[in-house]
Order: C-alpha cells, then sequence, then structure tokens
C-alpha cells in the first residue's frame, strides 16, 4: 500500500515537471528556442574581451539572469552549416549578438533563449552585434577599435567611412576607436587591462 502511494507520488511529481516544462516553451516568444550555451560558439567577430566577463556590471547581469531564471532579452544566433540536430562533436549554432548573456547562462548551467536567423551574413551579422552592443553594455574603446580593426583586414568593409556607415556612427569615432586599438604595445601593457583605456585618452598616449 505504501509503496503505491510513493510511486503515485512520484509519477505526479514527474507529471507537474513536465507540465511546468511545457508551460516555460509555451512563454517563448515565436520564433525563440532555449538552446544549450554549450551548443553556441562565438564568431569570428566576437568583440568582447576576457575582461569584459569579470567586470561588476557582467556580475551583474549574471545575477540578475540568475534571479529571473534565465535570460529575458533573447540572444540571436545563426546555424553552423552541416551542424544538425544530431550534431554532438561541437558546437551548432555560431553567435551573433548576446555573448554576456550567453557566458551568464553557460556559468549558471541555465538554457539561453535565443532567435536562430536562417539566413545573416557576414555584414549583417556584425551590423546587428555592433549595433545591439550600444544598445545595452557598449564595447570599450580599446574592443570597439580591435573590432573595427578586424573588420576592415578582412575585408568585411571597403573603407572605415563605410564602416562608420553601417553600424551608425559618425566617422570620427571610429577613427578615434581605430586610433587606440594602434597603440604601441607598450603602451598598452601599462594599463590593468586593455579595456581600462578611454577615448579621451587615444590622442595624449599615441604621441607618448
Amino acid at each position: 500500500m505504501l509503496s503505491r502511494m510513493i510511486s503515485g507520488a512520484q509519477a505526479d511529481t514527474e507529471a507537474v515537471t513536465k507540465l511546468n516544462a511545457e508551460i516555460e516553451k509555451l512563454k517563448l516568444q515565436v520564433g525563440e528556442q532555449l538552446i544549450d550555451p554549450r551548443q553556441i560558439a562565438l564568431t569570428r567577430w566576437a568583440d568582447r574581451h576576457p575582461d569584459s566577463f569579470s567586470s561588476q556590471a557582467f556580475l551583474e547581469l549574471k545575477q540578475e539572469i540568475e534571479s529571473a531564471g534565465g535570460n529575458v532579452q533573447p540572444i540571436k544566433v545563426r546555424p553552423i552549416r552541416g551542424a544538425g540536430a544530431d550534431h554532438v562533436d561541437g558546437p551548432r549554432f555560431e553567435l551573433v549578438y548576446g555573448s554576456r548573456r550567453t557566458r551568464a547562462c553557460l556559468e549558471l548551467g541555465l538554457p539561453v533563449r535565443a532567435v536562430v536567423d536562417e539566413n545573416i551574413d557576414d555584414q549583417s551579422l556584425y551590423v546587428q552585434m555592433q549595433r545591439e552592443n550600444r544598445g545595452r553594455a557598449n564595447l570599450s574603446a580599446w574592443e570597439q577599435g580591435v573590432s573595427y580593426h578586424k573588420a576592415l583586414n578582412e575585408g568585411l568593409f571597403p573603407s572605415a567611412r563605410r564602416l562608420a556607415e553601417q553600424i551608425g556612427l559618425d566617422h570620427s569615432n571610429v577613427a578615434k576607436a581605430l586610433r587606440v586599438a594602434e597603440l604601441p604595445q607598450e603602451i598598452v601593457g601599462a594599463f590593468r587591462s586593455p579595456v581600462d583605456i578611454q577615448f579621451r585618452w587615444a590622442v595624449a598616449l599615441d604621441k607618448a
């Protein structure tokens, strides 16, 4: 008798757990998925310096996500070619934007709420990543400069002016960021972290 009651209680618990999981799925907006963050690879255009993930701002974001049980605002990813649902040897998705939310969910052991864009190209990925970053925790002067340099060196944009137009920045701001990224290593190394370098110091440091 007792064993039947225990078995029945366990079955009820499992049913409630499954029901709660279904309810959570229904809460997702159209086009959103819950993805294991271990299945998401950083894009080669990733622009966050590793030090960004130990900042106070990141720790506060992580705490907020933990309190909410997950990220409320979805990240965006695109599928990696050849990595279907049965792909188990590596990531299935490439991150478009939302590296801090993805990292926080990874550290917390939570699935990450994501929008999957099947058709986004490299240039659109870069533009969306840059614009989304400015709407949240903007990149440091160093992170911006290094990112712009890489995009230009790899031919993603024909010129710094064109890059500025596409990401919605004044050309002078892009030029300042590029100047920060071009600082000699001995100057950059004098800082605790390159993310501490500020735009207003760029000209003076460049002449140092």
